[in-house]
């Protein structure tokens, strides 16, 4: 049976989920490729030296690589939200649908993600990051927002398993479902 899910307004994080930012960030540093990301590796002075150079590099941010192709995605997408450099707004925008011919829609840069879903009346995000999705159910739980979140596990991803894990994205819907929020 098909889910109907267009009645939800449903938001996709971008790097981790759609784009490999660790594919071209590993490859800015000189590494031959990122197998395993663990806790989020920004603590790292590898990340830091590579940020630095990559903040306001618009070639970076229009050429990410894709992790997953447009026709992976299941659902509608109401809007993208994504953290990231706010000038290089037009350069995400660029590599979503010009490069990587995403489906339309509007694109919200914020590092304030649960700020973002309220916002932007958001029933449900798919994002990579463990404390995001950890964040926004917790404010779920608090009455705080309508917003649920799934947390998209990149096959780079080395983490403990969680109740919202979702390794394809073709299975929302069923995620959804699993989990008693549909």
């Amino acid at each position: 049976m098909k889910l109907n899910l267009y009645k939800y307004r449903i938001a996709y994080d971008v790097d981790g989920v759609l784009l490999n930012f660790w594919k071209a960030a590993s490859k800015e540093a000189g590494f031959p490729s990122v197998r395993f990301v663990s806790s989020w590796m920004i603590s790292k002075k590898w990340f830091s030296d590579v940020w630095n150079k990559i903040k306001k590099d618009k070639d970076f941010w229009s050429t990410l690589p894709i992790l997953n192709f447009p026709s992976d995605i299941s659902t509608h997408v109401t809007m993208y939200i994504t953290a990231m450099p706010k000038l290089m707004e037009k350069a995400r925008i660029y590599n979503l649908f010009v490069y990587h011919s995403f489906p339309r829609a509007p694109v919200v840069v914020s590092y304030d993600k649960l700020a973002a879903v309220i916002e932007n009346d958001i029933d449900f995000i798919i994002d990579d990051k463990e404390a995001t999705v950890r964040l926004i159910n917790d404010a779920y739980d608090r009455g705080e927002t309508k917003c649920r979140a799934l947390k998209y596990c990149p096959y780079y991803l080395d983490e403990e398993p969680t109740i919202w894990d979702l390794h394809d994205l073709s299975k929302v819907g069923e995620k959804l479902q699993e989990l008693k929020w549909i």
